[in-house]
């Protein structure tokens, strides 16, 4: 009752509708409800006793409500294995996001690589009017290393050429690198097993230069050139014909051959003499999928 003398008659101490504000939060803390805790009712100054006891003691109750109540905070703990799990996600998912986009990127290289060289070649029997490549004149005079580069720049963008090559070697202006290109006015015996395509030549490039990986299968493919100026990919069906005359023995699918075959193991860690057959695998499947 001492609370209830201690505070009759002296509502207009604190304005009505005003109390002590809690302070704000720290972030270790978490936010928490503030509010203003009033026991000021003018209503009830003239009342009894009894109820200014009984809404006294509410008030209180209720001011300890707003000022202790705070929401649950994250402990460091938990914090800790929550960062720890998202690590490990990220450990696992970015490096083959990552993988997957090279790969994509690979692949949109070779298709504009042998979109550009197809190009090239059937420019090559326009020019010369003819629909045989072995009766153009850049296939006359391929003999003669020098004239045979200079015709070749008449249709490929050809940045550099390295004469010291055995086979012919030149990168293109866009980065492609062609080397150990091949071409044949009249087929090797080796090369003759298909009444249907007349193998021309053959060639390995490689999408990005010199940048990285340099790995058969991955930025190094293999191509074969046919008379008609079409550019097959090594390990096809047609390149089977060319090479032994049916369809399952040099293609990628089926060929008992390692070398033509592609995504044995990982690419690249056989050397140069496997995965061949890449490319026929990338063109028949659209992507990049070993």
């Amino acid at each position: 009752m001492n609370l209830i003398k201690s505070n009759r008659g002296k509502c207009n101490s604190l304005p009505c509708g005003r109390g002590e504000k809690k302070a704000a939060f720290t972030l270790a803390e978490g936010p928490r409800r503030t509010g203003y805790c009033s026991f000021c009712h003018p209503e009830l100054v003239s009342g009894s006793k009894k109820q200014m006891l009984k809404q006294v003691q509410h008030d209180i109750i209720t001011c300890k409500e707003l000022i202790y109540f705070k929401s649950t905070a994250f402990t460091l703990a938990e914090t800790l294995i929550t960062i720890g799990i998202v690590g490990v996600v990220a450990a696992i998912t970015i490096p083959n996001l990552i993988s997957n986009i090279q790969k994509r990127v690979l692949v949109g290289q070779l298709k504009k690589s042998y979109a550009t060289l197809s190009e090239g070649f059937k420019r090559m029997l326009a020019d010369d009017n003819t629909d045989s490549l072995s009766n153009t004149e850049t296939f006359l005079y391929m003999n003669n290393r020098d004239t045979l580069y200079n015709n070749l720049r008449k249709y490929f963008k050809i940045a550099s050429i390295d004469k010291t090559s055995s086979g012919c070697k030149m990168e293109l202006l866009d980065g492609t690198l062609i080397y150990n290109m091949q071409i044949y006015r009249e087929p090797p015996a080796a090369r003759k097993h298909s009444d249907k395509y007349t193998y021309a030549g053959e060639f390995f490039i490689d999408v990005n230069g010199s940048s990285k990986p340099n790995i058969m299968g991955r930025d190094r493919f293999v191509f074969y050139l046919t008379d008609d100026a079409k550019i097959y990919p090594f390990g096809s069906k047609i390149t089977s014909l060319i090479l032994y005359g049916d369809e399952r023995t040099g293609y990628w699918r089926t060929s008992p051959h390692y070398y033509l075959m592609c995504g044995v193991g990982r690419p690249g860690k056989t050397g140069s003499s496997g995965n061949q057959g890449c490319a026929a695998r990338i063109f028949e499947k659209g992507k990049m999928d070993y």
